[in-house]
């Protein structure tokens, strides 16, 4: 049998990454790689955000994995078009049913999820980052074998809750070196081999 690869996509506080470790959970032969924990690993080693050199140690282990038959749960934000289709065209002569699962969210859901994990992000950011998915959603056209829209439930909101989320983006203003949405300002120059890495 072919191995999966189940890319995710979604804003930050979508739940990407309690929805791969439920997915983890129905099928322990999955790993997952992440795209935040090889960013956090770069820095520390190099004191930048490189995101050229987390991408291709991603693709690297996402390669490793798949060509061992692992399944493969890629997490990551995945947002624009042009970097799933960089997913695609990495891995194209791989053996696998390549999917990927759209977690649509609500702008005050994610709020409060960020809130939670006390992602860096500005209020007027992730808005930006909803419309701009909602406008870009993963087709088959792309190349996915599958494509999955998952919706995620929404949370209510309290009288408590607003006033948090409000105390919380009012203070919310730098830069997340952390983050796993590729931006402009983010270089992307990927000459991915898989046989230098043999």
């Amino acid at each position: 049998t072919m191995p999966t690869l189940v890319a995710l996509c979604g804003v930050p506080g979508s739940g990407k990454t309690e929805y791969a470790d439920r997915l983890k959970e129905d099928n322990p032969n999955f790993t997952v790689v992440s795209l935040t924990a090889e960013l956090e690993k770069v820095i520390q080693s190099t004191g930048k955000r490189d995101i050229t050199k987390a991408l291709a140690n991603v693709f690297d282990q996402i390669y490793y994995q798949l060509s061992q038959k692992h399944d493969v749960i890629y997490d990551a934000a995945n947002l624009k078009t042009n970097h799933r289709k960089l997913i695609l065209d990495e891995l194209r002569d791989i053996n696998a049913i390549k999917e990927i699962h759209f977690l649509n969210v609500k702008k005050e859901t994610a709020l409060i999820k960020c809130m939670e994990q006390q992602t860096i992000i500005t209020e007027a950011r992730l808005s930006q980052l909803i419309n701009s998915i909602n406008n870009n959603k993963p087709t088959i056209n792309e190349g996915w074998d599958n494509v999955i829209n998952i919706t995620i439930p929404e949370i209510e909101i309290t009288a408590e809750l607003q006033n948090a989320i409000d105390n919380y983006y009012k203070e919310t203003n730098i830069d997340n070196l952390l983050s796993d949405v590729i931006d402009e300002q983010d270089e992307i120059n990927i000459n991915f081999d898989p046989a230098d890495n043999d």
